[in-house]
């Protein structure tokens, strides 16, 4: 990929000096010495020529100083499992459970992704993406990062599915679930109607504590 994607930039009038490149599970990123004559605007506007006369799907063009990253488009995708990526992975011990979930690898270095609502990120998160993008395998990834690093009584979980629970028939049995799996549209309204009294329960004894948080 990397003498393709060279030869085809050379072909466009594009500088091409490749520094380095190393491939992710679906893609190979290809480092090229940035210059007047290759930035990431004129690489961009040439991604339709590279697909159609070259076959290169460059999925991302992203700067780093000095240096124009490519991410293009391997064939086939490399499959990663989730017992590959826990079997290089220590989840931390800070205290009372686990909040931070590996829960698949970075593409641009292939290094641990982990979700931490606690630390990292915001503790809602929404997952949105087209159908087929994946959204339920990464739901189950956070659910079974979840249930491995915590014992039920450091994690409730809540599962609402409107699709009937379809796609978490193997979670049925999960100690953790609070309720099973919940695909009733009444009991759905009640039990996120409970969860708001026990957030509300727990401002009124942060502010009688006068602590904004644990």
């Amino acid at each position: 990929v990397s003498g393709a994607t060279k030869g085809a930039l050379q072909q466009l009038q594009l500088q091409a000096k490749l520094l380095g490149a190393s491939l992710t599970p679906n893609s190979a990123l290809l480092r090229f010495a940035g210059s007047a004559n290759l930035t990431v605007e004129q690489v961009n506007k040439r991604r339709s020529e590279l697909l159609t006369t070259f076959g290169l799907n460059v999925i991302s063009i992203r700067p780093e100083p000095g240096a124009v990253v490519l991410a293009v488009e391997r064939d086939p995708r490399q499959v990663v499992s989730i017992e590959t990526l826990w079997s290089s992975w220590t989840p931390p011990q800070n205290g009372w459970g686990n909040q931070e979930l590996l829960i698949g690898v970075r593409e641009r270095d292939g290094s641990h992704l982990i979700l931490a609502p606690s630390s990292l990120h915001a503790p809602h998160t929404l997952i949105a993406g087209s159908t087929g993008s994946g959204k339920s395998v990464l739901v189950q990834n956070i659910l079974l990062a979840i249930a491995a690093t915590n014992s039920p009584e450091q994690a409730r979980i809540v599962m609402i599915d409107p699709k009937q629970g379809v796609d978490y028939f193997a979670f049925e049995d999960l100690p953790h679930l609070d309720g099973g799996i919940i695909d009733d549209q009444e009991v759905a309204a009640q039990r996120l109607a409970g969860i708001v009294q026990e957030m509300d329960r727990r401002y009124v004894l942060f502010r009688q504590a006068r602590a904004p948080n644990l």
